[in-house]
């Protein structure tokens, strides 16, 4: 096992740990007392009820906005420490309000647990630390994938710690402003680690400063009594802060920043910011509506799903989208029918009108994630750089793989078993040279395939002269070779990709068009050098059809990064790179 294995596996064990005992502590915690979901301000001297939550039991009593809350368990308001800290009355068996001049005395039933919303939260929570455990230990250890780790285990502890914090517990607030403060930091060091800079420097230091801020607030806010401004903005206005400092760096770099964003589909701010409307406008600043925060809070986890796909793509994390369409189907049908499914619960606390025109919405943002995956999964060429990057890079590890497993594997497991069926004879020592001098031949072409190192030394033009020097020695064929000098570029990436894609398609005219004469051109036409392959070869079927089998959709795939297109022709098959001589000139 790897230091970094190990590190992995001692980790896990200790999220795992903590994370069952703090959530014996807070189901022991929340058995013990019912949600209320009273909040409250404080208007000069008096404590009046501002909100009624959905989903509390103060929703089935006679309390209304605007109540006076003069004692809480026989206790003066004024005097509760929930109350002065979160401004909230939870924890509470009896509670007497004044309305109107009017003493009304509320009691609740001890017995009552809202089992519901933290079983929901619990489940959501569960499922995340599954993922973070099982997923991420199979996952690339670098900046980048730690970053997304510490966001992922920040998200479970706080979709943990909602339902405590919501009936009043100081340690599950904690958890929630200590998580919350974090976001910015973790998204800034994502971008610092993309494109480092001062400013990005100086940015995360003042989001640390930020998060230092609040915990200290927070930590202070338990044995004492805040002013009152400050537990107003430990209490709700922390949570509009932090989501307006999120969106306006993803904005930022949407805009002006990380070109890797702008190649994505997947408008990251908007789906974030939609996804957020129900937790803002239902819960934290409702005005006409208000819905139970654990039938709204889900809608805010599903940016989620676009930072992971924007991880995959960007190699972040190790996942290919390797799976079959069944299970994407499966998997998109749970998404939507969870969607659907929250949205109908919705509609006992908001109209249907505002519930359809906030799905279509929804929707629309998520359709280009969806659309991305599918294409993914198909492998087909599409204008996104970033994906056709992604699809190249997944083919040609397929490709390496393929001969890995089918030449070198399979010679060595052949010598191993011949050893093992004779454990008395003696192998040969010249037997055994002549297999170690295969594998190092075929492991030397796998190293001269993905990276030609001759082009450094001596240039495409001659590097391309050999090769087709040896594929005449290898195979009756005739080839006929006209190369333009003013093609140069100093771009290892370029001249090897070149190199690559000549190779293949000389290789499809011989082996698949049984191609007995074949004419390589590489010339300047006006804007573009173009590298012309034609050959008297004869295919069972016609080009368009056979695109994936020869190759070409790899080529496309990777001509696309270069702005460059692939034209062809039958009778006689000609195929035509063609790249623009501007990106020769950047190099």
């Amino acid at each position: 096992m790897t230091k970094e294995s190990n590190i992995w596996h001692s980790s896990s064990l200790i999220i795992i740990l903590i994370f069952i005992v703090i959530s014996v502590y807070f189901f022991v915690f929340s058995n013990q007392t019912t949600y209320l979901g009273i909040r409250a301000q404080k208007n000069e001297d008096d404590w009046i009820v501002k909100r009624i939550h959905g989903g509390g039991a103060a929703l089935n009593e006679d309390i209304e906005v605007g109540d006076k809350v003069v004692l809480i368990d026989n206790d003066l308001a004024d005097d509760n420490h929930i109350l002065n800290k979160w401004l909230i009355v939870e924890q509470a068996k009896e509670l007497h309000l004044e309305r109107d001049g009017k003493s009304i005395v509320i009691q609740f039933d001890a017995d009552i647990f809202f089992e519901k919303a933290f079983l929901i939260l619990y489940s959501v929570s569960v499922i995340l630390m599954i993922f973070l455990i099982y997923f991420y230990r199979k996952q690339l250890v670098s900046r980048k994938s730690r970053i997304f780790c510490v966001f992922l285990v920040n998200v479970m502890f706080l979709i943990l710690a909602i339902f405590p914090s919501s009936i009043g517990n100081s340690f599950g607030r904690l958890i929630i402003i200590s998580a919350l403060s974090s976001f910015p930091i973790c998204l800034q060091t994502y971008f610092d680690a993309e494109y480092s800079n001062q400013s990005n420097k100086n940015l995360i230091t003042f989001l640390g400063l930020f998060f230092t801020l609040n915990i200290s607030l927070a930590l202070l806010a338990i044995p004492f009594k805040l002013p009152y401004w400050l537990s107003e903005y430990l209490a709700l206005d922390i949570f509009t802060i932090v989501l307006l400092i999120l969106l306006a760096q993803l904005g930022y770099q949407s805009v002006k920043g990380s070109k890797n964003m702008k190649e994505y589909k997947t408008n990251i701010p908007l789906v974030s910011l939609i996804s957020t409307l129900p937790l803002i406008l239902l819960y934290i600043y409702p005005r006409v509506w208000i819905a139970p925060y654990y039938s709204v809070v889900i809608f805010s986890l599903l940016p989620l799903l676009s930072i992971f796909h924007m991880f995959t793509i960007r190699g972040v994390i190790k996942f290919r989208y390797r799976v079959s369409r069944t299970t994407i189907y499966l998997l998109f049908s749970v998404f939507l029918s969870t969607i659907a499914f929250l949205a109908i619960y919705l509609t006992n606390y908001v109209p249907q009108s505002i519930i359809l025109g906030y799905l279509l919405l929804l929707l629309y943002a998520f359709f280009p994630l969806l659309e991305e995956i599918f294409v993914l999964l198909s492998r087909r060429n599409i204008v996104s750089e970033s994906l056709s990057l992604f699809i190249a890079v997944e083919n040609e590890r397929e490709n390496i793989s393929t001969f890995i497993h089918d030449s070198i594997i399979q010679d060595t497991i052949h010598t191993l078993r011949e050893i093992e069926q004779n454990p008395t004879d003696i192998i040969a020592k010249k037997e055994i040279i002549q297999h170690l001098d295969g594998l190092i031949y075929q492991l030397r072409e796998l190293c001269s395939d993905i990276y030609p190192l001759l082009l450094k030394e001596i240039g495409l033009e001659r590097t391309l002269s050999s090769l087709i020097t040896q594929t005449q020695q290898k195979h009756s064929v005739f080839i006929q070779f006209v190369f333009d000098k003013s093609i140069h570029t100093e771009s290892a990436e370029i001249n090897n990709f070149i190199l690559r894609s000549i190779r293949e398609l000389v290789n499809n005219s011989i082996l698949h068009g049984m191609a007995t004469e074949i004419i390589i051109t590489c010339y300047s036409d006006n804007s573009f050098f173009s590298f012309e392959v034609i050959d008297n070869g004869v295919f069972t079927k016609t080009k368009v059809d056979m695109e994936l089998h020869f190759g070409l959709n790899i080529i496309k795939e990777k001509l696309l990064l270069l702005s460059g297109t692939l034209e062809y022709q039958e009778m006689p098959t000609i195929i035509r790179l063609k790249i623009p001589k501007e990106k020769f000139e950047e190099t």
